[in-house]
């Protein structure tokens, strides 16, 4: 594999195990209150798993980008790291939490049809 960029490493984070798991608490937690439309409650029980993720997966544990960028996780967040495919990614980071908000089903799976054609662009890259 060639030599990653820094932002790939950076989005490689994601693809830790730990820091996934992590994300998604954090992200049901934050979901289920913005679906209240407590914003308060999403921030403080929904952003601090996700941030001790991306410490604890940055700093105290081993991170080796090319080890992680051969996982199947590693080769999905590989695909959302440039053009298209980080387009779709970000705007269906949007779509997503607004649609939990407005309490909009429709929304909610247009944020992840976005998510999954993300990973279409690329696809054949990293796969």
């Amino acid at each position: 594999m060639k030599k990653l960029t820094n932002f790939q490493n950076l989005m490689l984070i994601n693809a830790v195990y730990f820091k996934f798991c992590l994300n998604a608490i954090g992200g049901v937690l934050g979901m289920s209150f913005l679906w209240q439309q407590n914003l308060i409650g999403a921030i403080i029980f929904g952003l601090p798993p996700i941030i001790i993720g991306t410490l604890v997966s940055k700093f105290y544990s081993p991170f080796d980008s090319n080890r992680v960028a051969k996982t199947f996780l590693g080769k999905i967040f590989l695909c959302y790291s440039q053009g298209a495919g980080l387009i779709l990614y970000i705007s269906s980071h949007l779509v997503i939490p607004l649609s939990f908000w407005f309490q909009s089903i429709l929304g909610i799976f247009l944020g992840l049809l976005l998510l999954a054609l993300g990973l279409i662009p690329s696809w054949k890259k990293y796969f």
